[in-house]
């Protein structure tokens, strides 16, 4: 939970130290108020954690050190490290917690880097909702106490994480006493000073010093009068802890003065505000006011309780510091941080901010969840935008004096000045929230992005509508997995699991577990686990959820959100393929209980005869995920691997039937994958702590005979059920037939290893461990997706895909959608080719590359003629052209030779001799009285007719076609990769929409080859996007 930029920083000298026998330190890495804090890891699991050293010693009372830990082992949220272990080394105490990879906020601001509002707001709105959550924690809730910069994370994910929990106080009923503060950031009561307005502070003197009650503004702290200072120390001690000494600052309600009144042992001067200090008389102890009326001397001490008011304005000084580069000053008796301003940042932003570091608490906001609502009360989170709209409303006023005054042209420019300007910011965020996998945050943006329609409205921006476009998908013709949203899981998964309809997924995180809707991501259930992190789920059918509960194995039913039955004690769980029986294990104890699912019958005790499953010595950390525990079809094998190295198949009704695979000590392997597909066992084993090479072996059961099985110096991944035994080395992923004695490829990875995988139908969706997803369909590369970090989980079913990883509170959900019903065209996806062409007359397609061409009738997919070629290495230029006499394909030769080939039957029309060719391929485009010239490695520019630079085209492909269409231009490249794609042009060469394997372009619209099947699209103009985007948005 530290910035990998920090390793090389810190003090060493515990560097080596084992701590408990369980944790290694590596390196101090923080130190604060309440203790150091070492980067470590767990020698067994070699995860790194991070271990956090108390001051305090134990003689201070393990007993409520031990309380303080549990109170946070029971956290769990988002955007808070796990807490997983509470341990006592020599004397000193040590918490153990998640590692946070990623980087704090204050190194940000320390490089002189000034984050986006945007990422500001969206991080303030994940502290206050980590703020939120613990501040109702029962009884009274838990106050952090040391918000700061420094102790917030910035995952590589771009969300936040508040870390730090060597100041977090147990609020009692009446709040919690100070124990340390960091300067700047911690709230005035915080050093002991106490803002009262001027009614309250006359109250509070003519009261003697006294808590005012029945007043209508209550005091902003809980104060108690001690007569001295040993008494008070006494008391205090026996009630909540030691003193914090008080100055109370009385303020005027119309003036931003502050005088200082410091409470002690000996008497002091009052100061009133608008009173000169000089002029001030004594009052009596006892709170007596002088005839004045405006001083007083007071000889009482107060104990300053803190509560959630307290972290209110820490959070608001961070987001000041962070917003505006400045950090807050030390607050001084007379002394105020200069509130933020429209300079700064937009002035909602600003207002909310200065609000939460109010002087007086009771000034601030009152709870987190008010300021998060303020935080999401803001319609968008940019200060371009922000401004714009107030721009808006006042330019509309201005301009409206002017149209009266005869200004309408003044009106009409700034107004749609302003429109164009506020369009591009938003189809920027569209773009953004696409690429994140948010399409609702992007469909929403993108409709925002266009005007209204009025008349004093300007024309939608290219950007608009190219935005509207790509967040609908609607020239998407692939039949693939498109992201439908991001869900926000209940902290960092341990498992996941999909039902067998696909429609629901579940998660085991922070100790609960939650099953989850495909569809709109939405939570369905959840239940409490075992603590552990080797709690197991897994669905014995589409409605009910079999789970390591905190009572035991739980059976539970989804729709009716309650409890079935439940069993004994268990971590590990495996559900037979028909879904009739589950075995269970409990950590690494010695049997397994196999349970009739439907009522929770134990069936049978399986014996493991002393062996034990592979288990960390704090399992509440991570599952190794080394072991194999499953079940076959009927349940009537389970398979288990033991920490051994043995592996071994239990018949769950006669024990004299166990298969021994491995036996105990015979081997080094410490990982085991493996499954059952019908009579088919198949496993590997692999030496992770030596790194010493993969065994995959396949056994027949009923045969009890070795089918397959070899060795390999690289790891192996296995999944093997109903469904089939796929086998993954390195970057090959293969489907295993063993009655035919075949493999088939599904995945070929390039320059990456696969690191997870599931397969659904004719697609196989892997995670590589350099980050990448990518989806293939009939063994060829769909699409390639980067990540923020590597998926763990990797779920896949015909209608929905699922990503996450270990570390992130997260999952990329996808919908499948598929675009058959605009096929016009199905071919043989065999026939070899780079372009596909429709005939002016619509009666033949013809597909060609340089080695030939095929072409087929349109009514029936029949082939008419295929052609070779000659000579295709010469070949410097194919076009299809099209006139309202014929369709035919033009080959062009580097020698000057030019034929052309009818697209009706194939046959040679022509051949022509021209000068040979240049190869220093430059091609040129006219269209519309431009000249658009595309050269080697260059961008494409676009002339007027006079030969003048107009603008650039797209350069990440080579252009091919320039084509006329209505009103408009379109473009088509040629990727690196051999990926066709075009782009929409208005006029002005600005993209209106992106056209993914386009192939052909008619009067109407556009035609798209999809691996074996041609789809047309008609072309959408603006008030057909807007009219879908209504529709979609009304789901």
């Amino acid at each position: 939970m530290v910035d990998e930029t920090a390793f090389q920083k810190g003090e060493n000298s515990m560097s080596g130290k084992t701590i408990a026998g369980t944790y290694e330190i590596e390196q101090q890495i923080g130190a604060g108020g309440g203790g150091i804090v070492y980067l470590g890891r767990h020698l067994r699991l070699q995860k790194l954690i991070v271990l956090k050293a108390d001051r305090r010693k134990l003689t201070t009372d393990p007993a409520k050190l031990r309380r303080e830990v549990d109170l946070l082992k029971g956290l769990t949220q988002t955007y808070i490290p796990q807490v997983y272990d509470f341990v006592e080394d020599n004397g000193t105490v040590y918490t153990v917690m998640d590692y946070i990879q990623g980087e704090s906020l204050d190194k940000m601001l320390k490089r002189g880097e000034i984050p986006a509002q945007k990422d500001v707001i969206k991080w303030a709105c994940e502290l206050l909702e980590a703020l939120s959550y613990l501040h109702s924690r029962p009884p009274h809730g838990i106050l952090h106490g040391d918000i700061k910069p420094a102790n917030i994370m910035l995952r590589p994910d771009g969300t936040i994480c508040l870390i730090d929990f060597n100041i977090a106080l147990a609020l009692g009923e009446d709040g919690a006493l100070s124990v340390g503060f960091s300067k700047g950031y911690a709230s005035p009561e915080s050093y002991g000073l106490v803002y009262l307005s001027a009614k309250r502070a006359a109250a509070y003197i003519a009261n003697g010093g006294k808590t005012i009650t029945g007043m209508k503004d209550e005091p902003i702290l809980e104060t108690e009068k001690m007569p001295t200072q040993d008494q008070a120390s006494r008391t205090v001690r026996q009630k909540t802890g030691p003193v914090a000494e008080t100055t109370v600052l009385m303020q005027d309600n119309d003036s931003d003065k502050t005088a200082p009144m410091p409470c002690g042992d000996s008497d002091h001067t009052v100061t009133m505000p608008g009173v000169d200090s000089n002029r001030t008389s004594p009052m009596p102890a006892g709170g007596t006011t002088g005839e004045s009326g405006r001083s007083a001397t007071v000889t009482e001490r107060h104990v300053v309780r803190l509560d959630v008011r307290s972290d209110i304005y820490s959070l608001g000084a961070t987001l000041y510091h962070l917003i505006s580069g400045r950090r807050p000053e030390m607050l001084q008796p007379g002394n105020r941080v200069i509130p933020l301003t429209g300079e700064d940042c937009s002035q909602a932003v600003a207002d909310i901010i200065n609000r939460a570091m109010a002087p007086s608490a009771e000034d601030r906001y009152q709870s987190a969840d008010e300021m998060l609502a303020a935080f999401r009360g803001i319609r968008d989170n940019d200060p371009r935008t922000l401004r714009l709209k107030k721009q808006k409303r006042i330019g509309f006023i201005a301009c409206a004096a002017l149209f009266l005054a005869g200004g309408a042209t003044a009106f009409t420019g700034m107004q749609q000045l302003q429109q164009r300007q506020e369009a591009l910011t938003l189809s920027e965020y569209s773009a953004n929230a696409l690429s994140d996998g948010d399409v609702k945050t992007a469909l929403r943006d993108a409709m925002d992005a266009l005007p209204a329609g009025g008349i004093f409205d300007a024309q939608p921006t290219a950007q608009a509508r190219y935005a509207l476009t790509n967040a609908l998908g609607v020239y998407d013709m692939a039949d693939r997995y498109r992201d439908s949203g991001v869900t926000t899981l209940s902290s960092e998964p341990f498992h996941m699991a999909m039902s067998p309809d696909g429609t629901k997924f579940a998660s085991v995180a922070g100790y609960e577990v939650t099953v989850y809707d495909f569809t709109t991501g939405d939570a369905l259930f959840s239940m409490p686990t075992v603590q552990s992190a080797l709690a197991d789920a897994v669905f014995a059918d589409d409605d009910t959820l079999l789970f390591a509960g905190a009572d035991g194995v739980t059976c539970a039913s989804i729709s009716g959100n309650r409890v079935l039955w439940t069993g004994d004690e268990a971590t590990g769980l495996s559900v037979s393929a028909d879904g009739t029986k589950v075995a269970a294990v409990d950590r690494d104890d010695t049997k397994a209980l196999v349970y009739d699912v439907s009522g929770g019958k134990v069936l049978s005790t399986i014996d493991f005869e002393g062996r034990k499953q592979k288990v960390a010595g704090n399992d509440t950390l991570e599952d190794p995920d080394d072991d194999v525990f499953v079940l076959n079809h009927d349940g009537s094998l389970l398979a288990v691997s033991f920490e051994d190295g043995a592996l071994i198949l239990f018949d769950t009704k006669d024990p004299d039937g166990n298969i021994i695979l491995y036996d105990s000590n015979e081997n080094t392997y410490n990982h085991f994958e493996a499954g059952f597909t019908g009579k088919y066992f198949s496993y590997v084993a692999y030496d992770r702590v030596n790194n010493a090479g993969s065994e995959y072996g396949t056994i027949d059961v009923e045969a009890l005979e070795a089918v397959a099985g070899y060795t390999s110096n690289n790891q192996m991944h296995l999944k093997a059920d109903e469904s089939g035994t796929y086998l993954a080395e390195g970057g090959l992923l293969n489907q295993v037939d063993f009655d035919s004695e075949t493999t088939k490829e599904l995945a070929n990875v390039q320059n990456a290893s696969i690191r997870a995988f599931d397969t659904a139908g004719d697609y196989t969706l892997v995670s590589t461990d350099d980050g990448r997803r990518e989806l293939y369909h009939r063994t060829a590369l769909q699409d390639s997706v980067t990540l923020d970090s590597p998926a763990d989980f990797v779920l896949l079913s015909d209608s929905y895909a699922l990503t996450a990883d270990k570390n992130s509170p997260s999952a990329r959900l996808e919908a499948f959608r598929s675009r058959k019903d605009d096929e016009i065209l199905s071919y043989d996806p065999s026939i070899t080719h780079d372009e596909a062409r429709i005939s002016k007359d619509g009666s033949t397609a013809m597909l060609f590359d340089i080695d030939g061409f095929t072409i087929l009738g349109m009514k029936d997919g029949g082939v008419i003629n295929e052609t070779k070629l000659p000579d295709p290495d010469n070949i410097y230029d194919q076009q299809y052209r099209k006139t309202d006499e014929e369709s035919y394909l033009e080959v062009f030769w580097y020698d000057g030779t030019v034929r052309q080939y009818s697209a009706a039957d194939g046959e040679m029309i022509k051949e022509t001799q021209e000068d040979a060719k240049s190869k220093d391929l430059e091609e040129s485009f006219d269209v519309d009285g431009y000249h658009i010239v595309s050269r080697l490695h260059e961008a494409p520019e676009v002339q007027d007719s006079n030969g003048n630079h107009v603008t650039d085209l797209e350069s990440d492909g080579a252009l091919t076609y320039v084509t006329p269409f209505q009103d408009m231009i379109v473009t088509e490249y040629l990727s690196e990769d051999g990926k066709r794609y075009g782009y929409l042009l208005n006029g002005s060469f600005e993209k209106l929409a992106y056209l993914p394997d386009l192939c052909d372009i008619t009067d109407d619209g556009f035609v798209f080859d999809e691996d074996g099947s041609l789809r047309f699209q008609k072309y959408l103009d603006l008030e057909d996007l807007k009219a879908l985007g209504n529709a979609e948005m009304a789901k």
